[in-house]
């Protein structure tokens, strides 16, 4: 499983009074480029003051009405499916996500 936090980082929040201000802090920080002369760049903006180092978020252009349809659709979707599945039916397709995330394992440590 990718995770964007690691163990250590819990443990030293955890031990801080305002640990949930700094979970707050870490899932917005900003992504900056890959390329090494963008990312030299912009750190040299931000330290000087030139540039600030909140960059605004692009505009959601995506139509409203199906978005909100979407959420609608998907927040019934999986309850309605379990509901229908028998039980025999669901135990077939946890068997097979187990054999795909054993396989999947097992081909990371080749």
């Amino acid at each position: 499983m990718d995770r964007w936090w690691s163990s250590f980082d819990f443990c030293e929040a955890a031990d801080r009074p305002g640990a949930a201000l700094y979970w707050v802090m870490l899932a917005h920080q900003r992504k900056r480029p890959r390329d090494a002369n963008q990312l030299a760049w912009q750190i040299v903006q931000e330290a000087t003051g030139q540039a600030s180092p909140d960059a605004p978020e692009p505009p959601d252009t995506r139509n409203q009405a199906a978005v909100a349809l979407s959420r609608l659709g998907a927040s019934k979707g999986g309850i309605a499916r379990a509901a229908k599945l028998s039980p025999a039916k669901r135990s077939a397709i946890a068997r097979n996500a187990v054999k795909a995330r054993w396989a999947a394992a097992a081909s990371k440590k080749r």
